[in-house]
């Protein structure tokens, strides 16, 4: 019986954590108001505030093509003819969903241009600590979200209490 509520709580416990990781996984979508002529504009800033020039940044609606363009001295960028819809705007170190309005349709919260932020200099495959925040840890994050570690925990969460189960069963009864 107390194996039993173990192994369900264990399952229990595994649900809860994926149910976590894909909330944070959900994307934030922005409402933004367009300006007259379908402008949608905006800046792309460092997370610090500071204005980025020369990105590309590219934006895409549904199954359209990716169109681009590139920042100014301000960071700031703008794409025209646009309607409304829900649109991703990226550059090669930042993304982001945006909703925008016709003007005089958006919500009262909608922000007048976007704000799209890039994080530090990209460096795919490597490890070089120069790129991580001072408590970073990118070895054993790697490790830890590692599918082989992850799919191991699970098979020892699962495991063990049956192990224990079992071996409840084997013992003799006391005279």
């Amino acid at each position: 019986m107390k194996s039993t509520r173990t192994i369900k709580g264990a399952v229990i416990c595994l649900a809860l954590w994926g149910l976590c990781q894909a909330v944070q996984a959900a994307p934030t979508v922005v409402d933004v108001a367009l300006r007259d002529g379908g402008v949608l504009a905006g800046q792309v800033v460092t997370p610090q505030g500071a204005p980025v020039e020369g990105v590309t940044v590219a934006l895409r609606c549904q199954s359209q093509p990716w169109v681009t363009t590139k920042t100014g001295k301000d960071g700031g960028f703008r794409f025209v003819g646009l309607r409304g819809g829900v649109y991703q705007l990226a550059s090669s170190q930042g993304h982001g969903i945006y909703r925008a309005w016709m003007p005089g349709t958006a919500p009262p919260a909608a922000q007048e241009s976007a704000l799209l932020v890039v994080s530090g200099p990209l460096t795919r495959g490597q490890n070089d600590p120069r790129y991580y925040e001072p408590n970073e840890h990118p070895r054993l994050r790697r490790f830890l979200t590692s599918p082989l570690v992850v799919a191991g925990a699970i098979t020892t969460a699962v495991a063990v209490p049956v192990a224990i189960h079992n071996a409840d069963e084997d013992e003799p009864a006391s005279p």
